[in-house]
């Protein structure tokens, strides 16, 4: 208290009576330092290095000796702006500020002649007006290639394509029942209406919300079982656009043929048909696709499959729970907690790498059925990377007995549906 009131008293006989009254009017507190520079309108610099930090250098407008004088830093010059503001350590008086090299010479015009200043080129028209080019049809063509060429299937096939890319991205040719792009135009701009596959009875989709769990494999372990055990008419469906994997798992390549109805044919191993973008692309091309073509995709490997009668399509899911699976995925039909455990092929011994009871709990709280654990074994995962999924490889193993105990209730869960 008493520094502080020394400070007071120091200040009023260092700034007299008159700046001492004025500095309490506008800052509320008395300041005393050296005067730096005046500046062309009369301000004066004040700098004191005893102050704090921000607060060492200062302005006292000119003139401004009233309570109700405007007073604001636009009445700065930009110079003085520099050292209030510690981008220098010297005041323009002693190092002033050089001069900016683009800076142009104004010349006024006190003529009022309008010949005297042109300020741009008045020869020159300001504005061209736009008439678009015609598009020919040639172009039209190379341009859907360009969109549309994902596929090396034979040009026999997709020569007659005139859809732009995001309508037909599997360049299709459209048959006379289907609809026209000008009605899914329409369609796109409200809500998916439900549509049934025609031919098929049933229809499971094996999702998750994350990604290398082992959906591909529990989706073709399941189909195989319930095909083989329960003799049903079962086809898979990759729906993974981006990752395709049931034709490694499927031990399928080659391109699909199509029908006189420009439907394409699935492809078939192991007496279960199977349909995957990864027929129409080369192995080591990727897909780069927005959501609006992946969903028109999707669309057209379920709807334009030539997929006959089934008792079961089998939808193998991306991970995520984005435009694909919110299109596909209705009501739940179980939980598969896949790798469970890791069982030593040694000592027989489990070991729960991912801990105990998490699924059970999820299970039981969202009123879901659990269908199945599937333990993480390695015979699984080099049988499948050869093409030959352990139900079919090694049918008897303990292994292949939990995919056929989750067949069995998924059947029976079809052939007899509960009651909404």
């Amino acid at each position: 208290m008493s520094a502080g009131i020394t400070r007071i008293i120091k200040n009023f006989f260092k700034v007299g009576p008159v700046s001492y009254w004025r500095q309490l009017q506008h800052i509320g507190d008395t300041k005393a330092g050296t005067l730096v520079g005046v500046d062309q309108f009369g301000n004066k610099y004040y700098e004191n290095k005893e102050e704090i930090y921000g607060r060492d250098r200062w302005v006292e407008y000119g003139g401004t000796l009233y309570k109700d004088a405007y007073e604001d830093a636009s009445m700065i010059p930009s110079e003085w702006h520099r050292w209030i503001h510690k981008l220098t350590e010297y005041p323009p008086t002693v190092e002033p500020a050089a001069n900016p090299t683009f800076k142009a010479t104004h010349k006024p015009n006190f003529t009022g002649t309008d010949k005297a200043y042109k300020p741009y080129n008045t020869t020159a028209p300001k504005y061209h007006s736009w008439e678009p080019k015609n598009i020919t049809r040639k172009l039209t063509r190379n341009l859907n290639k360009l969109l549309t060429r994902v596929a090396p299937i034979s040009n026999r096939n997709f020569t007659t394509t005139c859809l732009c890319a995001h309508e037909n991205p599997l360049g299709i040719p459209l048959s006379p029942g289907q609809p026209s792009p000008a009605f899914l135009e329409k369609m796109r701009k409200g809500l998916p209406t439900k549509q049934r596959i025609e031919g098929i009875k049933h229809v499971i989709a094996i999702a998750s919300g994350k990604g290398g769990v082992g959906k591909s494999t529990v989706a073709v372990n399941l189909a195989l079982a319930v095909a083989s055990l329960w003799r049903k008419r079962v086809g898979i469906l990759d729906a993974d656009i981006f990752g395709p994997s049931i034709p490694r798992l499927m031990n399928l390549n080659g391109e699909p043929n199509m029908t006189n109805k420009g439907q394409l044919i699935p492809l078939t191993n192991y007496g279960v048909k199977c349909m995957s973008i990864g027929f129409l692309v080369s192995q080591n091309s990727p897909v780069v696709w927005r959501g609006l073509m992946v969903m028109k995709a999707l669309q057209q490997l379920i709807h334009q499959v030539f997929w006959d009668e089934l008792d079961l399509l089998v939808i193998d899911m991306p991970p995520g729970t984005g435009d694909v699976q919110l299109t596909i995925t209705q009501q739940i039909l179980g939980i598969v907690q896949n790798m469970s455990v890791f069982i030593c092929p040694t000592c027989q011994q489990k070991t729960h790498i991912f801990g105990t009871d998490g699924v059970l709990k999820v299970a039981k709280e969202m009123d879901l059925e659990m269908l199945g654990d599937i333990p993480l074994h390695t015979e699984i995962c080099e049988l499948s990377d050869r093409g030959q999924p352990i139900v079919i490889a090694k049918p008897e193993s303990i292994q292949a007995q939990y995919y056929k105990d989750i067949a069995g209730k998924v059947s029976s869960k079809l052939d007899n549906p509960p009651h909404d």
